[in-house]
């Protein structure tokens, strides 16, 4: 098959699948779709200018990363679609998540059986943890805040701030100061992560120790919006739990991959180089014009960065994602 009559393929297979993430009331609508010739390593491209540019910084980022993960490659696209499938789910009902009975559930995601829904009552956000039979990855997707809600917190001085907090869920664990170095993350981001962590991490364990099958499997860790900052803290956090000597070996070091969509930058420059050393697996995938991905905006002082590896989105109707976030 001509590498023409492959995109082809994928043109075809995102267009019937036609995934719609109606998700923020805030945002211009735009019909956005994943570009298979419009791959950029320039993680500064949609940033704004005042940002400073950090050009051997990111090949560095890139270098530790997996160089097929994020490329538009059929396997990749269908596997960015399923996790956006799951993204749109997580925003659903609580008692229709638990007996996975939403639209999306039940037409796009069918092999896929909830282990647990785990909901922050204060903030709203909630993460869906399962395993996908079809996959056979377990899943755990994050939503963002709720649409009712994301005017007022994105104009609240606790999100919109810079105020840096030190991650020191990752200190121990086989993690020293040394290696954390000075690293921060924004302090509402990783406390939106917190309010979820602990059951997560219980309900991973617990089916994980049940059966050989959830122990091996791939985790992949995936979120849209706020969610998105939240799987990025997620996927790190999980790399590091499950490399710990105190667990039995078959439970040590599953694969862990990150996808997320719209996600703000989560930390400065010294976090995402952190987080590159150890997620080799990751994709942010982002529209051009979401301003949301610029969060929090601040000044050239503060530093702060994506994560790898942008996936960036045009404009072309292929695979529609209905972004509200520009």
């Amino acid at each position: 098959m001509t590498s023409q009559a492959k995109w082809n393929t994928v043109s075809m297979q995102l267009a019937i699948m036609s995934c719609v993430l109606v998700l923020n009331n805030l945002h211009v609508p735009h019909v956005a779709a994943f570009s298979a010739l419009q791959t950029s390593s320039e993680e500064n491209s949609f940033q704004t200018g005042n940002l400073p540019e950090l050009p051997n910084m990111q090949d560095m980022m890139q270098a530790y990363a997996d160089a097929t993960f994020a490329q538009p490659t059929q396997e990749n696209y269908l596997s960015w679609m399923t996790m956006a499938y799951f993204c749109q789910a997580a925003y659903g009902p609580v008692h229709q998540l638990r007996f996975w009975t939403c639209n999306v559930c039940t037409h796009q995601l069918s092999n896929f059986r909830p282990f647990d829904i785990v909901r922050d009552n204060t903030r709203g956000t909630q993460a869906v943890v399962g395993y996908d039979q079809g996959m056979r990855k377990i899943i755990v997707a994050f939503s963002g805040y709720p649409a009712e809600d994301f005017v007022m917190d994105l104009t609240s001085p606790a999100f919109r701030s810079c105020t840096p907090k030190e991650p020191s869920i990752y200190l121990g664990r086989g993690v020293g100061p040394n290696c954390l170095g000075a690293s921060r993350v924004q302090a509402e981001y990783l406390n939106a992560y917190l309010a979820l962590r602990d059951r997560i991490l219980a309900v991973l364990t617990a089916w994980r120790q049940m059966s050989n099958v959830f122990a091996t499997a791939e985790i992949v860790v995936t979120g849209h919006s706020l969610g998105g900052a939240i799987a990025t803290l997620c996927a790190l956090d999980l790399q590091i739990e499950y490399n710990q000597v105190a667990y039995p070996q078959q439970l040590r070091s599953p694969r862990i991959s990150m996808i997320n969509f719209g996600s703000p930058r989560v930390g400065n420059q010294e976090f995402a180089n952190f987080y590159s050393q150890r997620i080799r697996r990751s994709a942010r995938i982002q529209h051009e014009a979401d301003r949301f991905a610029r969060y929090p905006q601040c000044l050239p002082a503060e530093n702060w960065s994506h994560v790898p590896t942008l996936v960036p989105i045009t404009t072309t109707p292929i695979g529609h994602l209905f972004y509200q976030h520009a």
